[in-house]
């Protein structure tokens, strides 16, 4: 492995959504010493996943469940929604998702798909 790998993704959006996601749960891991917070990708078929996790909890179960719905106080999730939404439309490409979920070992995680450049 280790080859080089292309998106179909806008770059400003994906850095924006990026830096967005982790300033956010950034500032919600301060104050837990010792917290870990890690970036990964990953090829799965036709599209890339990104994913953010944290090593502690930083969402209540309630919170991971409803961080997509319509609130004010969730506008950050919904924009970043609408990005991945935006991006799986303008390319054609039926399947970009993003999702939020609580990891068992404590800590949680948020992905998303973006299409991978064939």
């Amino acid at each position: 492995a280790g080859g080089e790998v292309f998106l179909y993704a806008d770059v400003a959006l994906l850095h924006f959504l990026l830096d967005v996601l982790t300033k956010e749960w950034l500032a919600r891991m301060q104050g837990y010493a010792g917290s870990v917070l890690r970036l990964e990708a990953a090829e799965e078929g036709r599209f890339i996943r990104l994913s953010l996790s944290s090593s502690v909890s930083i969402y209540t179960e309630e919170e991971v469940r409803e961080i997509f719905t319509p609130d004010a106080s969730r506008y950050v999730y919904l924009l970043c929604k609408e990005i991945v939404r935006e991006t799986d439309k303008l390319n054609n490409y039926c399947g970009c998702r993003i999702e939020m979920e609580s990891l068992p070992d404590a800590g949680c995680r948020i992905g998303f798909t973006v299409p991978k450049y064939e």
